[in-house]
């Protein structure tokens, strides 16, 4: 209760009922409802409001909904330890996807690590390996003592049909691998002269790439058998993380966050899609110091934010949280926002009807993309129909991406080029460049598959993708009246309005463009451009302002348009 006394004066009419509201920071409001007769003292005791739950779990603060000092209701809040002002996209590892089938009840942590396996209790997944290299990497931690025949993966049911890896009683490692279910033609328990140590941590990675197996642990070459048989597998068989049908579990721990598989380079497999999320900077002015943040809320404006200050004008304390020293800005700036429910696994974003990203960049104003532009994305479509845009030019309405199988640039007409295939990851990248001879925009869209190590730093220059699809209105401006030229010269007729002042004009102009025919003139295709600056040529006033005529000549010739 309050310890403090304030004092206020003031006046009622006898007799007539009234209501009066007592607020003060970090306490519950109180209403006091009556009537009086006579001068009267009320001694209103006012009850400590404790606020709402604060947690942090690593990064991420989280406000509970509650209840506010004036008894409104108190949405929530969650938002990350970084500087207010800004969106941040972060990963959650608490929330993720298991990409495995589980036998049993397995023993799996929050922090994704299989203990106490058992024969009855374990996971198992797909492996496909069609003929190509592949690469099991599974980290695990060996117990303190090993036992004999102790599996760290093999087959779900049929025996030889995934390759099989195991310690010995000594900690030694154990390939057993066929190239049919019959026999153990390729490796019939090939050991390793090394033996891992107890109660440690391995990354453990055994594969083909096409001329021999390999076993490594962190890093260092256990076994090694020269092959070109390639080890069975069909699409029915599933690999069994810490156990072998008919054999002895793995006495040890494995942790699946950093456990995968690859099938020729490309990811295949891992256990878990870590979601994305995007938050807003929870903090006011954060230093990055130790400190105890104070947490209000607007209720109208529904919003929350951390200060350090001990009361923020128009906003209501709801609780504090000590946030130890940490680095300012550590994840990316979110520079777009997000229209529908759009899920973030990773690194990447999953879209269906009626999702996208805005960015919040405002291009330059050209005819496709307005200026020259470069736009590179990395896409998996999925099996492709009908129109499934990539980046689109809201003022515009150009895009490009895929119309069905095929890539797409559209500008008011649809130009396809080129197959994509449902499932296969692509770069695709976009150029809008200004042609300083030709006096045109070209549009063009290039396509690199994606090898499963590039990175936005380190992909190839433009001239080693694809060209899927180009685009140019490529017109040479050849005369404003007169005949029409030879056949294959690219000619223009122009008209419009503008103004012109101390020698410089700005207009818009109408552009019908094309090649002449054997007979006739040719079939225009009609583009609008806003243009400015100094040309020569000549141009009669029509008045203070108005201009109307004018004429250039270029040698420039083209073939289409």
């Amino acid at each position: 209760m309050t310890t403090d006394n304030t004092t206020f004066d003031k006046k009622v009419y006898a007799g007539m009922p009234f209501r009066y509201k007592i607020t003060k920071a970090r306490y519950w409001d109180k209403t006091v409802a009556k009537s009086v007769t006579a001068n009267t003292v009320d001694d209103v005791a006012l009850e400590p409001y404790d606020g709402v739950t604060i947690t942090q779990d690593g990064t991420v603060l989280s406000v509970s909904a509650g209840i506010l000092p004036d008894g409104g209701a108190y949405g929530g809040y969650r938002g990350v330890a970084a500087p207010a002002g800004k969106r941040y996209f972060l990963r959650n590892a608490n929330t993720v996807y298991d990409n495995f089938s589980r036998r049993g009840s397995p023993d799996i942590g929050k922090d994704g690590v299989l203990r106490n396996i058992t024969s009855g209790n374990n996971i198992y997944t797909a492996f496909y390996n069609q003929s190509y290299p592949w690469e099991i990497t599974v980290k695990i931690h060996t117990p303190e003592t090993f036992a004999d025949q102790s599996y760290i993966f093999g087959n779900y049911s049929t025996n030889r049909a995934t390759p099989q890896l195991c310690t010995d009683a000594a900690g030694h490692l154990m390939l057993y691998l066929a190239s049919s279910t019959s026999a153990w033609d390729i490796a019939d328990g090939a050991v390793s002269e090394q033996a891992l140590a107890a109660d440690t941590d391995y990354v453990i990675k055994a594969g083909w790439d096409g001329t021999a197996y390999t076993v490594t642990a962190n890093g260092e070459e256990f076994i090694r058998v020269v092959s070109a048989a390639v080890q069975y597998s069909t699409t029915a068989v599933q690999l069994c993380f810490g156990f072998d049908s008919g054999n002895n579990a793995w006495t040890g721990t494995i942790d699946l966050h950093n456990s995968f598989i690859t099938v020729d380079g490309k990811a295949y497999w891992k256990a878990y899609t870590v979601y994305s999320e995007i938050l807003p900077g929870a903090l006011d002015g954060d230093t990055g110091a130790l400190a105890d943040w104070n947490c209000f809320c607007d209720a109208e404006a529904e919003t929350t934010a951390f200060d350090t200050a001990a009361a923020v004008d128009g906003k209501v304390w709801i609780g504090h949280k000590v946030i130890e020293s940490h680095v300012t800005n550590p994840w990316p700036i979110v520079h777009f926002s997000v229209e529908g429910s759009v899920t973030f696994r990773g690194d990447t974003a999953a879209f269906a009807d009626g999702m996208w990203l805005v960015a919040d960049k405002t291009l330059p104003v050209t005819e496709f993309f307005f200026g020259d532009v470069e736009f590179i994305a990395k896409i998996t479509p999925k099996t492709p129909s009908g129109y499934n845009t990539v980046f689109r030019n809201a003022e515009t309405n150009a895009f490009f991406g895929l119309y069905g199988a095929a890539w797409c640039i559209y500008d008011g007409s649809r130009k396809t080029g080129g197959t994509a295939t449902a499932g296969t990851t692509y770069w695709v990248r976009a150029q809008m460049i200004y042609d300083a001879e030709k006096g045109a925009y070209a549009s063009t869209l290039y396509v690199l598959e994606d090898n499963g190590a590039y990175t936005a730093d380190t992909l190839p220059e433009a001239a080693a993708w694809t060209q899927a699809r180009g685009t140019a209105w490529c017109c040479s401006i050849r005369r404003w009246r007169g005949s029409w030229p030879a056949a294959g010269t690219a000619v223009c007729s122009i008209s419009g309005r503008g103004r012109l002042r101390r020698g410089r004009w700005s207009m818009w102009i109408a552009i019908r463009c094309g090649t002449r025919r054997t007979r006739g003139r040719p079939a225009p295709r009609r583009r609008r451009r806003r243009t400015s600056g100094r040309r020569s040529g000549w141009m009669r006033r029509t008045g203070r302002t108005g201009w109307s005529g004018w004429s250039m000549r270029t040698s420039a010739r083209a073939t289409s348009c």
